[in-house]
């Protein structure tokens, strides 16, 4: 999983924070602006769980639970949680860089909102994919989810930023 360029998402979020602070001959209170800053970055709730037992008709919501539940354990900077969601090669090709991420994200307090871009869709026995629009301090990006179910249990198998 490639994380954002942690280098131009602090440098992003400490140019927003002076231009806010430096606008002074706008109406609003600073507080005002800071509050619309945060609300237009709130990351996305999670979605409910699915229920067990489901169908194949009902993996599209499970991938997208899947989906959402792997980012919002990013954001609240749990890595353990983070990696469970991931495939166990793609989990040790890629541990070091999400702890790493994790860590820097932590230290900035940086939070990343995401929403659907494309549903789920199988693109083969036991695979799927789906797009999602990432929104950070600096702008948005379009990641790929990759998901390959094995022995029942769906799991990613790719997310990083794709054109």
């Amino acid at each position: 999983m490639k994380l954002p360029k942690i280098g131009l998402l602090v440098a992003g979020i400490g140019l927003m924070l002076g231009v806010v602070a430096c606008a002074g001959g706008q109406a609003s209170p600073v507080e005002d602006r800071e509050e619309k800053v945060a609300q237009a970055w709130a990351p996305t709730a999670l979605p409910p769980e699915p229920t067990p037992q489901l169908t194949p008709e009902d993996d599209t919501e499970t991938l997208r639970w899947l989906a959402f539940a792997y980012w919002e354990a990013l954001n609240a900077y749990e890595v353990e949680k983070t990696v469970s969601y991931l495939e166990d090669k793609y989990r040790q090709a890629h541990l070091g860089e999400v702890e790493k991420g994790i860590r820097q994200m932590k230290m900035f307090g940086v939070k990343l909102g995401l929403s659907e871009e494309s549903a789920p869709r199988t693109t083969g026995p036991g695979l799927a994919e789906m797009y999602m629009t990432l929104k950070e301090p600096l702008g948005t990006r379009r990641i790929l989810m990759e998901f390959a179910k094995a022995q029942g249990e769906w799991k990613i198998t790719f997310a990083e930023e794709v054109e």
